[in-house]
Formats: structure tokens, C-alpha cells, sequence
């Protein structure tokens, strides 16, 4: 029983031997080990996240304002389509048929007022004729030169003068307006015969067909969809905190996860009303796409440049901060100095420094700092490992 024990305790001590990295200087000082890297001068980016989507310059939803039949419907999902192809065309044979009836209506009222104006014509001579004749008579009826009954058949005469060319120019009347309404309907018949033929305003691919050659269609209803693939926007949502930072013309480094790549562009507007449910503003960013990679509905990553500046940069976890301050640890002589620094630009990954008493290449802990303190003895691990940071 005894030998059992004996050896328990010796594997123990083996074990807890093995698994204690710590080393100790001939005075028996703890040296721990670090990992370092040397400080170097680079150029830093300060950046504001977002992501967003990828969305056709043109989208277009092609419908009809009128009820009829599909004639035609040439363009398949997934064609591409040139600027002024006819996209659909609809059964118009009602339409030209209001046009003919139209056209009818305006010959008949035309020749109609030619009649009515010479009878016009005719009614306002035979007026004045008789107006004369009336006024000349009622001079006379009161000098006494002529009896009352040859008055009265004056005055009857001049009264039904009066009455026949008011008549007639109430009929001309009519039939002006009869004109102006025929022509009034052709023209909306001719309005609704350009809307029975669809062509594409621009250059695009049909993303989307809802009907087929047959079908009866309604005012409104979408019969196919074509986007303009060759210039897209890509929307980002930008928090209400960082959204004063971006700029018009700000680079923007976009990460498209369909495609798996970086793309770059800058900002073209900044869109001042914001999402009242989450806070965010919209960006936009306006891109060329000759090569039709860029997808409608897509979804990015980006990356607004708002700042950059070159000079002494080190790894974001390699700070400290204590009350509001930030301090690195250097390594002098295998001797930790902690050194306050001024973050002048920082993102997620790096800060460029101010700091008269660091200089490039010098080491500067990124791992063990919550270990470590001023004036320790530290042992840093694997040195062929300890490159500049950026090489990393």
C-alpha cells in the first residue's frame, strides 16, 4: 500500500512540473512569458460599420392601364432586353374601334357646321334685313305715318328674325361641342392605344413574369419586371452615433458575401430621414456593374473610411485601459514599461499613437497584458514569431 502511494505522488509532481510555463531568474525571480510584436509606421483608417443591400438603378414593373387580352409577351425570365424593344403588346381592337367611331363623329359634326353656318349666315342677313326694316317702321308708327297693324306685322317679323338666329346659333353651338367631344374621345382612344404596347425604357434583363401570351389583363396588374443591372445603389444603414462622422465622397470598402469579395466605391448621398424603429440612416453608394455580378437584393458588409493618417500603429488588443486612459506595455531588456499613450485614430483591429517615448520597433505586448505589470521580468515566446506588426 505504501508503494502505491509513493508513486501517486511522484506522478503528481511530475504533472504539476510539466504544466507550469513559468521561469525564474538565478535570484529566483519569475520571468513570464508574452507575446509581443514590434511597433511599426502604417497608415490607419478610421471606419464606420454597416451593412446593407444591393439594389437595381431601374426597376421597372411592367403593367397596362387598360382590360384586355395578351397578344404578345416576347421576352422570357432571365432575357435581356435592349432600350425600345417592344416588351407587350394587348389587344386593341376596342380601342381603334372608339378611334373609327371617333373620326365619324368629328366628319359628321364638320360637315354639319358647314350647313349650320350658312344657314347662320342666312339668319343674320334676313335679321338685319328686317331689324332695319323694324327700326325704320317704328320711326315712322310714332310721326303717325303708318297704322298700328303694320307696326305690329313689323315688330312680329323682327321677333321672329331675332328668335330663328338665336336658334341657329344655339345649333351651332351644339354642334361645336358635338366636334369638340368627338375629338375629346379620339384622343383618350389614341391615349389608351399607346397604352396597349409596352416598350423598355433602358437596357435590362426580365427578372420577373407574371403572365403569359392569352391571359387577360387588368389596369395595374404587373405582368413582368425588368431591372437595369449596368448601375446599381447600395443602401447601408448607419447608426443615428455614427452617422455624423460620413461625408459625401467617403471611400467605402464593401464586402459582397454572395461573391466573397471586396468591392470599393464612395459615398454619393446621405438620405437625412431616419428609421425611427432602429435608429439608422441610409447611405447610399452608387456603383457601376458592366459585368452584371452585382445582384439585385444582394447582401454587404461595408466599411466607411471617415478618417485615415499615417504613423505609429499598434494591434487593438495590445492596450490597457484604466480610468479612461489607455496604456501599452513595451518591452526594454525583457523589462515590461508601461507607457501611457493618445489613440489618435482607432478602429476594431488597430489604433495609431501619439507618444514622444515610443518609437517603431519597438516591442509592445499583445498577449499576457492582464498578467504583467511595470518593471517585471518577462520572457517573450517564440521569437521567430516577433515580426512587425501588419506582417503578421
Amino acid at each position: 500500500m505504501k508503494k502505491i502511494i509513493l508513486v501517486f505522488l511522484s506522478l503528481t509532481i511530475i504533472i504539476l512540473t510539466g504544466c507550469d510555463n513559468r521561469q525564474y531568474t538565478k535570484n529566483n525571480i519569475e520571468v513570464l512569458p508574452v507575446e509581443a510584436v514590434k511597433i511599426v509606421n502604417k497608415t490607419v483608417n478610421s471606419e464606420v460599420i454597416a451593412t446593407g443591400n444591393i439594389y437595381s438603378s431601374h426597376i421597372i414593373k411592367v403593367s397596362t392601364k387598360l382590360m384586355s387580352r395578351i397578344e404578345k409577351l416576347p421576352f422570357s425570365k432571365g432575357d435581356k432586353v435592349k432600350k425600345a424593344d417592344l416588351l407587350l403588346s394587348i389587344d386593341a381592337n376596342d380601342v381603334k374601334a372608339k378611334i373609327r367611331q371617333a373620326n365619324a363623329a368629328i366628319s359628321e359634326g364638320e360637315a354639319n357646321l358647314i350647313k349650320i353656318k350658312e344657314v347662320l349666315s342666312q339668319a343674320q342677313a334676313n335679321f338685319d334685313n328686317i331689324s332695319k326694316n323694324y327700326q325704320r317702321m317704328s320711326s315712322l308708327f310714332k310721326k303717325g305715318s303708318i297704322d298700328k297693324k303694320r307696326y305690329d306685322d313689323t315688330e312680329t317679323a323682327y321677333k321672329i328674325a331675332a328668335s330663328k338666329l338665336d336658334q341657329t346659333k344655339a345649333e351651332e353651338t351644339i354642334v361645336r361641342a358635338n366636334i369638340e367631344k368627338a375629338k375629346a374621345m379620339k384622343d383618350e382612344a389614341n391615349a389608351n392605344l399607346k397604352y396597349s404596347e409596352f416598350y423598355s425604357p433602358f437596357e435590362g434583363y426580365v427578372v420577373e413574369k407574371y403572365s403569359d401570351e392569352g391571359n387577360m389583363t387588368s389596369p395595374g396588374m404587373p405582368i413582368m419586371e425588368i431591372q437595369d443591372l449596368d448601375k446599381v445603389f447600395i443602401d447601408l444603414s448607419v447608426s443615428e452615433m455614427d452617422i455624423s462622422k460620413v461625408e459625401i465622397g467617403d471611400t467605402v470598402e464593401i464586402f459582397v458575401d454572395a461573391l466573397q469579395k471586396n468591392i470599393y466605391g464612395n459615398v454619393n448621398s446621405i438620405i437625412p430621414g431616419g428609421n425611427l424603429r432602429n435608429r439608422t440612416f441610409l447611405v447610399r453608394v452608387v456603383m457601376e456593374n458592366k459585368d452584371r455580378k452585382l445582384l439585385h437584393g444582394m447582401f454587404v458588409k461595408a466599411k466607411i473610411i471617415t478618417d485615415s493618417q499615417n504613423g505609429l500603429t499598434i494591434p487593438f488588443n495590445s492596450v490597457l485601459e484604466s480610468n479612461n486612459d489607455k496604456y501599452i506595455f513595451l518591452i526594454r531588456d525583457d523589462v515590461v514599461k508601461r507607457i501611457k499613450i493618445e489613440s489618435v485614430i482607432e478602429n476594431s483591429y488597430e489604433i495609431l499613437i501619439k507618444n514622444k517615448e515610443v518609437k517603431k520597433g519597438d516591442l509592445v505586448v499583445v498577449n499576457g497584458i492582464q498578467n504583467i505589470s511595470e518593471g517585471m521580468k518577462v520572457r517573450v515566446v517564440s521569437h521567430e514569431k516577433v515580426k512587425e506588426y501588419g506582417t503578421l
